[in-house]
C-alpha cells in the first residue's frame, strides 16, 4: 500500500506541478508571476487540504473497497484533466512564452518602463537590440528580455552646409557663413623636430542645425610626390561657437588624446583662434598651444597653423589651400 501511494503521488505532484505552471502560461508576461503564484495557492488548497480529509476518510475504516475508491477518485480526476487538455491546452512546445501570451502593456518602450515602475533594483544587460531586465520587487528578482527599440524616423534636424538648405542660420552665425561648406585642398607642413617637410591633403566641413554654432570635421591624409594617397594623417572634430559679440569660443578634439580649446574674432573673412587651454591625455604628445589664422575669399580658403609643442615654442606648422565643393 505504501508503495503504492509513493508511486501514485510521485505523478500527482509532478501532474500538480505541471498544471499550475502551465496554465499561468496562458497569462500575458506582466502577471505570469502573479499567476503562477494564484495556481499554485488554489492547487495546494484543493489538492493539500481537502484531499488528505476526504481520502483519510475513505480508508480509515479498514474497508478495501473504500481504499479503492479512492483510487479511483483520483485516477478519474487525472484522466479527466488529460481528456481537458487534449481539447483545450495550447501548443506551446518550443516557442518562447511571449509568443504564447502576448503583453498586455502596449509597445515596447513602454513595456519596459511598466515593468521596472516601482522596482527598487534594476540591472540591464543587451543583444541585438533587446534588454535583459532585471527588476527587484519585495526582494524578488524578476528578468524579462524587452525589446527597447521603437521604429524612428529620420533626423528632423539635420546639419546643413549650404545656405539655403535645411534649417535657417542663427542670426548669431552671421559673420561665419563664410565657413559654410565642404572644403578640399592641398597643404605642406613642417616643424623643427620632424626631419623633413609632408604634402598632404585634407577635408575641411562647417555645418550648422540652425544653433548658434558651427559643427567642424577635419580629416588629411598624406600624399606623395605624385599626389598618390600614403596614409591617413590627423583627424580633428568640434564646434565652432559664436557669441554676440562676434568673437568665437572653438572647441577641438583629436584622436592622438589632445583637446584644445581656442578663442578668437572675427575680421571681414578672416578668422584667427588661439588656445586658451589644452587637454591631453597621459600617453599623449606634448601640445602647449597653437594659433590658426583662414582665410576665405571666392570660394577658397587657406589655413595657417602655429603651433608650440615638444618644447618649441610657437611655430608655423601647417598651410593648407582649399575650395569649396559643390554641394
Amino acid at each position: 500500500m505504501t508503495a503504492r501511494w509513493c508511486v501514485v503521488l510521485f505523478f500527482a505532484s509532478a501532474g500538480a506541478g505541471s498544471a499550475c505552471l502551465t496554465v499561468s502560461e496562458l497569462f500575458p508576461m506582466e502577471t505570469r508571476a502573479m499567476a503562477v503564484a494564484f495556481f499554485y495557492a488554489i492547487g495546494n488548497a484543493a489538492g493539500g487540504i481537502s484531499g488528505p480529509l476526504i481520502f483519510a476518510g475513505l480508508t480509515s475504516g479498514g474497508v478495501l473497497s473504500d481504499a479503492a475508491l479512492g483510487f479511483c477518485v483520483g485516477a478519474a480526476l487525472m484522466v479527466a484533466a488529460g481528456v481537458v487538455a487534449v481539447f483545450c491546452a495550447v501548443a506551446a512546445e518550443g516557442r518562447s512564452l511571449e509568443r504564447i501570451a502576448t503583453p498586455a502593456l502596449g509597445p515596447p518602450g513602454r513595456r519596459a518602463l511598466v515593468l521596472l515602475r516601482g522596482a527598487r533594483e534594476c540591472r540591464a544587460g543587451g543583444r541585438a537590440g533587446s534588454y535583459l531586465i532585471t527588476a527587484r520587487h519585495g526582494g524578488f528578482p524578476q528578468t524579462r528580455r524587452v525589446n527597447m527599440f521603437e521604429p524612428v524616423r529620420e533626423n528632423p534636424y539635420p546639419d546643413s552646409h549650404v545656405l539655403g538648405e535645411g534649417p535657417e542660420p542663427h542670426p548669431l552665425l552671421g559673420p561665419v557663413l563664410p565657413l559654410l561648406g565642404r572644403w578640399h585642398g592641398r597643404g605642406r607642413g613642417q616643424y623643427p623636430t620632424l626631419p623633413q617637410d609632408f604634402t598632404y591633403e585634407q577635408e575641411i566641413t562647417f555645418s550648422h542645425d540652425g544653433r548658434p554654432f558651427l559643427r567642424y570635421e577635419a580629416r588629411a591624409w598624406l600624399i606623395d610626390g605624385a599626389g598618390q594617397a600614403v596614409r591617413p594623417a590627423g583627424r580633428e572634430s568640434g564646434w565652432w561657437r559664436v557669441t554676440p559679440d562676434a568673437s568665437l569660443e572653438v572647441v577641438l578634439a583629436h584622436p592622438t588624446g589632445i583637446v584644445e580649446t581656442y578663442v578668437g574674432r572675427v575680421s571681414g573673412t578672416g578668422f584667427e583662434i588661439e588656445t586658451g587651454s589644452v587637454g591631453l591625455t597621459p600617453l599623449a604628445k606634448e601640445v602647449t598651444g597653437t594659433r590658426r589664422r583662414y582665410t576665405v575669399d571666392a570660394g577658397e580658403m587657406t589655413v595657417v597653423h602655429d603651433m608650440a609643442a615638444v618644447g618649441q615654442p610657437l611655430t608655423h606648422h601647417l598651410t593648407t589651400h582649399l575650395r569649396k565643393r559643390a554641394s
